[in-house]
């Protein structure tokens, strides 16, 4: 029985489930079967790598199950290519068949049968409450009990001053459901009235949003407002929560803003550009702005290193990244910091 059945799609199937697929890494989001039975063949690597491991969340049910459907949390490692490792996928498959059997979909699931499975993570409380807002939304079930009175703090019926009672379950489901509601442009005209206790954990919800271009567009007028102003943490915030748009050329345009800006060689703002930023850096002339920026930064090569190292195991960014180490036309601390990563 073991033999006929390697991948996680193929023990899904075999199990008679129906099953979505969603990326837990750097930002929360769903990922079409499609790519992931391609990932899951190597044929493709995985987009969004954090240390070289992908993070998936794997939800499935059977037709009846859908209201109460179960969930892995899986943390796969990856080779050098950011392709998945197919030992340890088909490990983890082994390890389910012989502790759960093929059936297992069958059977009464306490949530604790996977407990000793080196492949299993409990994400941080704010990937869960996001994830258990997209599925919501995915699944079409009704908003966390949550939902209506941080709706109802974000219109400023409660008054600004009345932030505590905002949990961050409720800040997923509204960035979640921008589009129900006319939630997006109570969000947009609560922006300069929320305090930063609520705006930072927003912003950490709306990184896996989907905003109009017109939030993004105001997002980048208080980008450049921040950097006029020296404002390091406001700029931070509201880079994550313009990370997730669409539009990438309001992206590039902010982030090209912040590379030529005083803020440029801060640790935090280099490392929030490449953690939730980096599918601006597709272009040599912006990866090389950040190069020059990053080998300037306050702590010197560590954390050059370390976002380099980042950064390069993303696919779409690794030929950009790899050619901007290369030009010539480089500066001297710049091609210093390329001497000790090569050495």
């Amino acid at each position: 029985m073991t033999d006929s059945i390697s991948t996680i799609s193929e023990l899904l199937n075999a199990a008679g489930a129906n099953w979505r697929i969603f990326d837990m890494g750097r930002k929360v989001q769903k990922i079409t079967s499609k790519d992931f039975l391609a990932i899951e063949d190597t044929s493709i690597p995985y987009p969004y790598p954090i240390q070289q491991h992908a993070f998936f969340a794997v939800l499935f049910w059977q037709k009846e199950q859908i209201k109460a459907p179960f969930i892995w949390f899986l943390k796969m490692p990856l080779d050098e290519q950011s392709k998945l490792n197919q030992a340890a996928r088909n490990h983890f498959a082994t390890m389910v068949l012989e502790s759960l059997g093929k059936n297992f979909i069958n059977e009464a699931q306490t949530g604790e049968e996977l407990n000793n499975n080196p492949y299993v993570f409990t994400p941080n409380q704010n990937k869960l409450a996001l994830f258990n807002a997209i599925v919501k939304v995915e699944l079409k079930q009704p908003a966390s009990q949550y939902y209506e009175h941080t709706r109802d703090y974000l219109s400023g019926v409660l008054g600004w001053e009345n932030w505590q009672g905002v949990g961050l379950q409720g800040l997923a489901d509204i960035s979640q459901r921008l589009s129900f509601e006319n939630n997006e442009a109570i969000i947009r005209d609560a922006i300069d009235e929320i305090p930063y206790d609520v705006k930072a954990p927003l912003a950490a919800m709306l990184e896996s949003a989907n905003i109009s271009t017109e939030f993004a567009e105001l997002l980048l007028e208080k980008i450049n407002t921040a950097i006029i102003n020296n404002e390091s943490q406001d700029l931070i915030t509201y880079l994550r929560m313009l990370s997730n748009s669409s539009a990438s050329g309001i992206k590039s345009q902010a982030v090209s803003a912040i590379l030529n800006s005083q803020l440029a060689n801060q640790i935090d703002v280099l490392s929030v550009i490449a953690g939730r930023m980096w599918s601006v850096l597709v272009d040599e002339e912006l990866t090389l702005t950040y190069l020059e920026q990053l080998a300037t930064n306050e702590q010197g090569f560590v954390i050059f290193q370390g976002l380099v190292a980042d950064l390069v195991a993303i696919p779409t960014v690794r030929p950009w990244l790899l050619r901007a180490l290369r030009v010539e036309h480089k500066s001297p601390k710049l091609t210093e910091m390329v001497g000790q990563l090569f050495r």
